[in-house]
């Protein structure tokens, strides 16, 4: 029976036929290919037993009241040579002093091609068994072999090393669940035609799968939050994430419930009579004692940090518990949040727009969106800072998901065009830098004013727009004035005064007084030329920031942006994703060729237009402001990609209309998407620092052997 015949023979018994078979499939996979170092080891040489007696000890001895092998010096090593044979693996059975640490190996070994090969560095890791595992590429024969201790100091001993040592069978149920599940979906895709279904927003399953595509993406923000900070049970978890350290927003709401803008605390003399109090190679050189990354101005700390975080979040929870709120968990009901609302931005585009769009490219369009908000990114270390970008980034959601409720039908609602203005007003609050998404609320309202036809009376509602005949309503035009005006104008005196309280201008919101790398101040006075290289800079790495790519996980790592030529000045940089390695971003490039689907969709082809000249204009000007950061991409990075699925989808359209297969098209659409979830999410759960490896090690090793087959 031929493969064709056996296929369609398995598929004509029925769902749970075809189950059991992709079932096996997966078990195979699951069995030999990522367990295929077992059955490799299954052929190495004879085992060999490093002992003290057999080996040579450099920096190294060995304990026998504890058993272990300990480092005495920096970079120790355990020798073994005086043998002739094929080795394939090396088994290095560790003890560490403590839970959840690693430590830093490598493996010097001769074969017949060259002396001295090395592994490269590794990491043994407490309870994680497969990495006691090295596999050895060796040449030939291997005549010698060194285990050595990578680093200055150890944290652990070594019971034993056996050269040739059979891999175990690491058998993963989730992991083959996993596989199964996956393959099962892809079935019921391709054989049912799942793919063909439209969007439907008063379907149930759909809603459904919606609220668990969303759910799952603010679990896997819960988890990265978690992974921040070494585990410790759920007790010991559950109590580190709930209490807060002293940082900014405590200082200051203490201040605010004293009655006064300044923080308690009192700046040290030595900082009050220093001369340059905000150069930091003059703190160093002279012993001044200061509080690192607050304002101080006058005499006094302050928080440079926006007011609006601290009174919408941190303030509240103060109020009614008694106790601070924790960064840590300030940062995931903010991403959190904010992850919601831009899916609902998804989804109104979505329901306005392309109610025929089928419903695969709009639920994995939702997913990279949120893979693009880079809201996992920041959650993957939610300190201070990250707080206030999540804080920012679910009101920008909030503010635009409300325009875009109160546009969507004939009638202008005033009730959501109040609460999206208040929206992006208090973004200003969080980041001032926000202020320029508020271009695309003009955007939005103009077409829906009340007009009315040249000559009438009010017409209370929207009239045909294109129409030459029909002109503003002066007279119902205050409604929408008002609606759009009062937030504004309500947060912008509050923060003008809150500014002028403390600095004694209203557009000083504290960053020139900041206690941090530079002189702000003077980072920030560089002459016309210099503001424009550092724009220029700033765009360059914000769109053409490199990536490695790697065998292991993550398969994607961000690089720090390059040094530009002609730029001799100083600009704080951090790993960021570049945005040209983000596929779906790729499909900005068909814009030109999907104008006319804009026509029909007024105004959305301004809006996507704005959305990325936003996003070019914010790029640059955190650039101006902080330097070319990864968290900073969350204020950005949504917009390109929102404007990246309106051009997908007109693409989509425009290729039916070519009469071009739907299957190819959607196959297309969902390769870029899936490969933007690949490539941002991996980049997301990293985040800037690399916590999940730094503060919990096992747990990141079993992750990433998880998805090795070598």
């Amino acid at each position: 029976m031929t493969p064709v015949r056996l296929i369609r023979t398995v598929a004509e018994r029925g769902l749970p036929a075809v189950a059991a078979v992709l079932g096996l499939i997966a078990l195979v996979v699951e069995l030999f290919g990522f367990n295929f170092p077992h059955w490799a080891s299954l052929t190495a040489g004879e085992e060999i037993v490093v002992t003290a007696d057999n080996a040579q000890l450099r920096g190294v001895v060995w304990n026998p009241d504890s058993g272990l092998f300990e480092l005495t010096e920096s970079h120790g090593q355990i020798e073994l040579s005086g043998f002739d044979q094929k080795v394939s693996t090396i088994w290095i059975d560790p003890v560490f002093s403590q839970s959840k640490q690693r430590q830093v190996m490598k493996v010097h070994y001769d074969d017949e091609g060259a002396s001295n090969r090395n592994t490269g560095s590794f990491d043994l890791v407490d309870s994680v068994e497969r990495n006691q595992y090295v596999i050895l590429s060796a040449m030939g024969h291997t005549t010698r072999v060194a285990v050595e201790f990578d680093s200055d100091q150890a944290i652990m001993g070594i019971r034993q090393i056996v050269l040739n040592q059979t891999v175990p069978l690491f058998f993963n149920l989730f992991r083959l669940i996993a596989l199964w599940g996956g393959l099962v979906l892809v079935y019921l895709l391709l054989r049912r035609q799942t793919w063909r279904l439209r969007f439907d927003s008063t379907t149930t399953w759909q809603r459904v799968v919606n609220g668990c595509l969303v759910g799952a993406f603010i679990v896997t923000l819960a988890a990265a939050v978690v992974w921040s900070d070494p585990t410790d049970g759920f007790a010991g978890t559950l109590r580190r994430l709930f209490t807060s350290d002293s940082h900014q927003y405590t200082k200051l709401i203490d201040a605010m419930l004293q009655g006064q803008v300044s923080l308690l605390d009192v700046p040290d003399q030595s900082l009050l009579d220093a001369e340059l109090p905000y150069d930091p190679t003059y703190r160093v050189q002279h012993g001044v004692n200061f509080q690192w990354d607050y304002a101080f101005f006058d005499g006094k700390y302050y928080s440079y940090f926006g007011i609006v975080p601290a009174i919408l979040v941190y303030l509240p929870f103060r109020l009614i518990t008694g106790q601070h709120l924790s960064t840590t968990v300030a940062t995931w009901v903010a991403a959190s949040t904010a992850a919601w609302f831009f899916y609902l931005v998804w989804r109104e585009t979505v329901k306005r727009w392309f109610p025929r769009l089928p419903y695969l490219l709009y639920a994995l369009g939702a997913a990279a969106l949120l893979a693009c908000s880079q809201l996992l990114f920041i959650s993957a270390r939610p300190v201070l800072f990250e707080s206030v970008i999540a804080t920012g980034a679910a009101l920008i959601g909030f503010g635009v998901w409300c325009l875009l409720k109160a546009t969507a039908k004939r009638e202008l609602n005033l009730r959501w065009l109040g609460a999206g203005a208040l929206g992006l007003a208090l973004a200003v609050g969080c980041r001032p830098n926000l202020a320029l998404l508020s271009a695309l609320l003009p955007l939005l309202v103009w077409p829906a004013l009340p007009r009315t036809r040249a000559g009438q009376g009010a017409a209370g509602g929207r009239h045909a727009r294109g129409e030459a005949t029909t002109v503003l309503d002066r007279h119902a035009l205050w409604r929408p004035v008002l609606a759009v005006g009062l937030p504004y104008v309500v947060v912008a005196a509050g923060l003008m005064v809150y500014n002028g309280v403390r600095f004694g201008s209203v557009l000083e919101f504290g960053a020139s007084y900041q206690l941090t790398v530079a002189n702000v101040a003077g980072y920030m006075d560089r002459g016309l030329l210099g503001t424009l290289l550092v724009a220029a800079y700033g765009l360059l790495g914000y769109i053409g920031c490199t990536v490695y790519i790697r065998p292991l996980f993550p398969f994607i790592t961000p690089d720090t942006p390059w040094y530009m030529p002609g730029f001799t000045g100083y600009i704080y940089t951090t790993r960021s994703l570049g945005a040209v390695f983000v596929p779906l971003l790729w499909l900005l490039a068909g814009g030109p060729l999907v104008k006319e689907g804009f026509q029909p969709r007024r105004p959305l082809g301004r809006l996507v237009v704005t959305a990325v000249v936003v996003g070019l204009a914010e790029a640059a000007a955190v650039a101006v402001l902080g330097g070319v950061v990864g968290r900073y991409e969350a204020d950005f990075m949504w917009l390109w990609a929102w404007a990246a699925l309106v051009v997908m989808a007109l693409l989509y359209e425009r290729g039916l209309r070519a009469k071009l297969s739907q299957g190819k098209l959607l196959a297309v659409c969902s390769a870029l998407l899936l490969g933007t979830v690949f490539v941002v999410g991996q980049v997301g759960l990293m985040g800037e620092s690399e916590r999940l490896l730094t503060a919990n090690p096992d747990i990141f090793y079993r992750l990433q052997n998880s998805l090795r087959f070598w």
